[in-house]
């Protein structure tokens, strides 16, 4: 990644400076340690960016990542359940205004293995399954011990979560069994469940 960057910043200078002589222009300037520059508004002078390389590791807005790629926010925002809040890193897919419904936009993770083929890989993906609306829907998908993969569970804009279905009809669809451990453990259904075990199932609400 270092060499990358490297060579990409030296064609860059190469470029410009060609450029610039060309115009009896000289390039100028002074920068911070770590720190990849960046062309100025004038494209004469070289100036810090956010951007800052660090034993390998790349920042956003830090000088010291703490990971291969560390993108550090100073926003002081308060958090709203019924509001978009400001994103410190977005991923977007800009559809054609004739793209048709099942758009997303996805993150993966990829576990490579030394064992040839054998890598687990894993995805979140948001998904406009219909390009009328603004509603959308979160997927989470594994690769099987097959190589295959599969829609692990599925959260939607409507408030219904669905594991191992993708279209979950209610607020939590499962299909498949459902395994419940633990000392006292209960489904519990509405508030006003009972307290005594020797209720449990009169009411209806709590089994």
């Amino acid at each position: 990644m270092k060499n990358l960057i490297s060579l990409i910043f030296s064609i860059s200078l190469i470029f410009n400076s060609v450029s610039n002589a060309a115009f009896g222009q000289n390039v100028t300037g002074s920068g911070t340690i770590n720190n990849i520059p960046r062309w100025t508004v004038t494209g004469s002078t070289i100036g810090n960016s956010i951007i800052y390389e660090n034993s390998g590791k790349i920042g956003l807005g830090t000088q010291t990542p703490n990971s291969l790629l560390n993108v550090f926010d100073t926003k002081n925002a308060v958090y709203s359940p019924t509001a978009m809040p400001t994103i410190s890193l977005r991923l977007d897919n800009s559809c054609p205004t004739t793209s048709p419904s099942g758009q997303y936009a996805a993150l993966g993770f990829v576990v490579q293995s030394i064992s040839g083929g054998n890598s687990t890989a894993g995805s979140i993906t948001l998904i406009q399954p219909d390009n009328t609306t603004k509603g959308g829907n979160f997927a989470f998908t594994l690769r099987n011990s097959f190589g295959s993969y599969n829609e692990i569970m599925r959260i939607q804009s409507d408030k219904t979560v669905g594991i191992g279905t993708t279209n979950p009809l209610h607020k939590l669809h499962v299909y498949g069994n459902i395994s419940i451990e633990g000392t006292n453990s209960s489904l519990i259904f509405g508030q006003n469940y009972p307290t005594s075990s020797a209720n449990w199932g009169s009411v209806g609400n709590r089994i």
